[in-house]
């Protein structure tokens, strides 16, 4: 398997700097992650969204994916089974949460 990261960041270096740049952030298929980093890396990642005219948070959701993408692939097969089941477990809550709303708001009581 190709080195997901290193992948990224030969395509960031070939690509030319963009005028305006934007990443999604409203598409119902993303969500937004708050996650602490030491300081020194965020200065990091803002150096580098200002050297490859980025929005640093694109490049922290980015490298976040890539890694977690990289960790799940090399999960032994034990763990991956346990992460499908908890998967597994959090979908069939999640469409049980949205029968329940649905029923209330057709006029179940």
């Amino acid at each position: 398997m190709e080195n997901q990261l290193e992948h990224y960041v030969e395509q960031l270096c070939s690509t030319p700097i963009p005028e305006h740049y934007s990443c999604d952030i409203n598409s119902s298929s993303v969500r937004s992650v708050k996650a602490p980093i030491p300081a020194a890396l965020n200065r990091e990642l803002q150096a580098l969204g200002a050297v490859f005219g980025r929005d640093p948070m694109c490049l922290a959701g980015d490298l976040l994916g890539i890694a977690i993408q990289e960790t799940v692939a090399h999960l032994p097969a034990h763990l991956r089974a346990r992460l499908d089941e908890t998967k597994s477990n959090a979908e069939q809550a999640r469409q049980a949460a949205l029968r329940d709303l649905d029923w209330c708001e057709t006029g179940g009581t």
